[in-house]
């Protein structure tokens, strides 16, 4: 059931020999005797793909699934802020306790 969720979405690649461009298609079915992915392009020539890594590649994604990525990410920096604040907050903690107890020992 998983493999269907290529068909019906976008993709984008580059062809090595045809330049930079990036060619647009569409998947549009999923052979489940082969295991494959047919995908037409824009040109109206057809290709087969044959592996989830290479169709989670040429994906073209979804708004939503841009914004995901997005969130995760600035939350992830967000999380990466907030650990080196906490650890930059304690460190200076530790040094004021330390000039304390030289004040007690020389006071």
């Amino acid at each position: 059931a998983k493999a269907m969720e290529f068909v019906g979405r976008d993709v984008a690649s580059v062809f090595p020999g045809y330049g930079s461009k990036k060619w647009k298609g569409s998947v549009i079915s999923y052979d489940r005797r082969e295991k494959t992915w047919e995908i037409e392009w824009e040109d109206g020539t057809g290709s087969t793909c044959e592996t989830r890594e290479t169709m989670q590649a040429i994906l073209v994604k979804r708004r939503s699934e841009e914004k995901a990525t997005k969130v995760k990410k600035e939350k992830g920096e967000k999380k990466v802020k907030k650990a080196t604040k906490v650890k930059e907050e304690k460190k200076e903690k530790k040094e004021k306790e330390k000039k304390k107890k030289k004040k007690k020992q020389h006071g």
